[in-house]
């Protein structure tokens, strides 16, 4: 390009070199408004980006009677190489300035700001003793000697490998452009240590992409896929409470709920023969209904959308891709994949849709499930699995089989194995309940009045204890005979198991219920007449920080400006060096988590804060108002799954009684 009767060699961008184009100021400015040029390789995408920079003389090609409007370009960057008798090892030639092989690569290249570090390294060297020197630009003029020296005949450098040690070494060199001194990370070479090489930039694309998948995106859009009966809608649920539970805007998107409302006939099995041209069309309106909606709700401040439809062929997974991608950059899309290999639980998903579904409402249970099969065969003609096409093989997609029992991920980055990988690995359909209650008060040991008898407290806290065990031991018992949702008994239910799985991941066999107390000697205690527990910290109360063990009404004397401020948002403001209900939320997760996870019956026993927290997510109501939730002392919560992902409550006191 030329410029003002200046000529200015534009490069292209490599892995190594990012070109700048910027606007020139007079000589001996600090700063200069620099547009910046970045690209991949290929130079198929370019965006540009205003930055400013602190330039250096040596950076640039025009250096003296810039005027504004001149176009410069970052100087090629110099090229440095580790030379003499070591590289002849790796069937170099000693002492060649232009010899590649030990060409030096940069630490951590950045257009902005370039590394002035560069590395290479020469592994499985044989031991013994060499001298090298560092060239520039494959040239001895300018090359590097001992001690940073780069003037005609400076000493060489020297590498000493000693013999009576080890046979072989592994020897990182890094140079320092800046001062011309090289240092050298020697260690025995052991294959089964691992190299220590640092990646060269011929790894950088994989990287990017990596880079580009962790990114925290504005909105997440989560695609189901899969036949129908397997159980798509139950997962799409049961992300949907844990994801509002974690204070993110989330929302289901059910594509058939679309089609009941604009079709009379959902219950024909020709209805969804793709043949059926006016079908189709009907279907597919249906569909951009429910996206269009979807995106909408995005735009209006939803965090989460969960686009719940069989999508069962790439060419619609590629629509909905591309429109919220068309839509939206700042769209994250994952696939989610639901199959059922299993023909017991594929049986039992049948019947449970069949029963609740508006498509086959007053249907005979026979002829519902003949014509849902018939349904599910015209699906099967033209269904595609998953990431098998090589269109899909470059998107985010996990396939969850048989709800859980295997999971396969593709480029599962950010929050895929931060937080919706895990869930997904812990839900089930078992019928086992959760239960929780209060701590209670810390008791003293051996508590007694002045006469010697226990005090009225301790009396009470010891009914409630017998009370509880006897509770406990009565629900286990109908637990493991109960008739369970149509099947004859727990062991024959598909999810039965008399296992619990501890913390550590061993399994406590011949066990009926997992007991998780805190650290707290008064949650233990209250165990301690039922079975044997495990104690979590992240089931410890709210630490109140400088206010620990301070009623509220005494924080609101000596600190009212803090108390006010509390009282406006009681779930996100922070006592001063404690937590907030947004930080208890935040620990608790792993715990619930693996709550979720266990098949075998759980008791928690813990504190008001905690229990608060949790009973949110079971009772599907909106976190930020946990504080609000009542937890009497002597109580019993029990919650008991119900075949749509959410929970039924039950409460019982278990505390004294005039007619106790």
């Amino acid at each position: 390009a030329t410029c003002n009767k200046r000529s200015v060699q534009l490069c292209r961008v490599t892995t190594e070199q990012q070109l700048y184009l910027w606007r020139g100021t007079p000589q001996g400015a600090n700063t200069k408004a620099a547009v910046g040029v970045m690209g991949d390789v290929s130079g198929q995408r370019w965006r540009q980006v205003v930055e400013k920079m602190q330039t250096k003389q040596s950076m640039w090609r025009s250096a003296e009677g810039v005027d504004d409007g001149i176009i410069g370009a970052f100087r090629a960057p110099d090229e440095y190489r580790v030379v003499g008798d070591l590289v002849t090892y790796a069937g170099g030639r000693a002492w060649d300035p232009g010899c590649n092989v030990g060409y030096m690569s940069r630490s951590f290249p950045c257009a902005v700001n370039p590394s002035n570090e560069y590395t290479c390294s020469f592994n499985h060297m044989p031991a013994g003793t060499y001298e090298f020197k560092v060239t520039c630009n494959s040239q001895w003029k300018g090359a590097y000697g001992r001690n940073g020296c780069n003037s005609p005949g400076a000493p060489n450098m020297v590498l000493d490998l000693q013999r009576n040690q080890h046979s072989h070494y592994d020897v990182l060199f890094v140079f320092n452009a800046d001062t011309g001194m090289v240092s050298t990370d020697v260690q025995p070479a052991d294959y089964y240590l691992g190299s220590r090489r640092i990646p060269r930039n011929r790894s950088f694309e994989t990287f990017q992409e990596r880079v580009k998948m962790m990114r925290e995106s504005g909105h997440l859009v989560i695609v189901m896929v899969g036949l129908p009966g397997r159980g798509k809608s139950f997962i799409s649920r049961k992300l949907s409470f844990f994801l509002a539970w974690k204070n993110i805007n989330t929302k289901v998107f059910n594509v058939g709920s679309y089609r009941r409302k604009d079709s009379e006939t959902t219950a024909d099995p020709n209805y969804f023969d793709p043949n059926n041209q006016a079908a189709m069309t009907a279907r597919q309106c249906a569909a951009e209904h429910a996206l269009k909606d979807m995106l909408s709700w995005l735009d209006e401040g939803g965090k989460v959308a969960i686009f719940d439809a069989t999508n069962s062929t790439v060419k619609r997974r590629g629509w909905v891709f591309d429109k919220c991608k068309s839509h939206s950059q700042g769209i994250a899309v994952v696939f989610l994949e639901s199959l059922c290999t299993d023909q017991r639980i594929l049986e039992e998903n049948l019947m449970e849709k069949v029963s609740t579904s508006p498509d086959f409402r007053g249907i005979p249970r026979e002829d519902a499930l003949e014509q849902f099969r018939k349904r599910i065969e015209q699906y099967e003609k033209v269904y595609e699995p998953l990431g098998e096409q090589v269109e899909e093989s470059e998107r985010a997609y996990i396939k969850l089989y048989n709800l859980s029992s295997r999971v396969l991920v593709n480029k599962p980055y950010g929050r895929i194995t931060k937080t919706l990988l895990p869930y997904l690995l812990s839900i089930h359909v078992g019928a086992r309940p959760i239960m929780f209650c209060r701590a209670g008060k810390a008791s003293r040991q051996g508590q007694l009045t002045r006469s010697g008898e226990p005090t009225d407290e301790t009396v009470l806290r010891a009914f409630f204890h017998r009370q509880l065990a006897a509770y406990i031991e009565r629900r286990m018992h109908d637990w493991k005979s109960e008739d369970v949702r149509g099947r004859r008994t727990r062991s024959n239910s598909i999810h039965s198991t008399g296992d619990v799985r501890l913390q550590d991941g061993r399994i406590h066999r011949g066990v009926d219920i997992k007991i998780m107390t805190s650290t707290l000697p008064r949650a233990m205690e209250v165990a301690e007449a039922i079975g044997p527990s495990e104690q979590y910290a992240t089931l410890n109360p709210m630490d109140k920080g400088a206010y620990a063990n301070m009623p509220m009404e005494e924080i609101e004397e000596t600190d009212p400006v803090f108390f006010q401020s509390f009282l406006k948002d009681q779930f996100t403001t922070r006592f001063p060096g404690g937590e907030s209900y947004e930080d208890v939320l935040h620990r608790l997760e792993s715990l619930l988590i693996e709550m979720e996870q266990q098949t075998a019956p759980v008791l928690i026993i813990a504190h008001e804060s905690t229990l608060r927290v949790l009973l949110a997510y079971f009772r599907g109501a909106p976190v930020q108002a946990c504080h609000e939730a009542v937890i009497p002392m002597d109580t019993l919560f029990e919650l008991i799954p119900v075949v749509g992902g959410s929970w039924l409550e039950r409460t019982h006191f278990l505390g004294y009684t005039e007619d106790a």
